[in-house]
């Protein structure tokens, strides 16, 4: 593939493949998501075509989940760390909160989940974006869950119309502007 060119296509049983190169062949990446699959494996080689990382993530090419590899220049493992060892509400469970709030996640455009990690403050949450309107206002909804219990943290709205986001819903306390 020539510098900075991409290609996507579908294979006959519906598995989506995004592929992407580095300058001068010094990398290739690809993107696989089966049909119907909240899930995407990366998997990225060297310009020998040694693997050089691959993961799972949600679909869209968001957030790692499971299980990091990491490789040296010859192929071989040289790091694996567990994404999940911080969330005790499983991507599952985030795929399940989805299905019963109506938030299509298989749906190719702008549905995608992030994953927030903080190990200086032991913040670990999950960001679900997708569009809907709420309130008779339209835009992109944007609800982060504590990525421990689940709970919903804040409901963020952005809009074109709006210079900042919407905060919709916050379960953190907001301090009274001093007088």
């Amino acid at each position: 593939m020539k510098n900075g060119l991409s290609r996507t296509h579908t294979s006959e049983n519906g598995t989506l493949t995004k592929e992407r190169a580095g300058e001068q062949g010094s990398w290739f990446a690809s993107y696989t998501t089966r049909r119907g699959s909240f899930f995407s494996v990366y998997k990225e080689y060297n310009s020998k075509g040694y693997i050089r990382k691959k993961w799972v993530s949600f679909r869209n090419g968001s957030a790692i989940i499971g299980t990091r590899y990491e490789f040296n220049d010859e192929g071989r493992l040289c790091l694996s760390k567990n994404e999940d060892e911080n969330f005790s509400f499983t991507r599952y469970d985030v795929i399940r909160y989805c299905q019963n709030n109506h938030i299509d996640l298989l749906n190719k455009d702008f549905q995608y989940v992030e994953r927030y990690s903080d190990l200086n403050t032991l913040e670990f949450s999950y960001i679900i974006h997708h569009f809907r309107t709420f309130e008779n206002k339209s835009g992109r909804i944007s609800i982060i869950l504590n990525g421990k219990t689940g709970d919903v943290e804040e409901i963020l709205l952005e809009n074109p119309n709006l210079r900042k986001p919407e905060i919709i819903f916050t379960s953190k306390i907001i301090p009274e502007k001093a007088c």
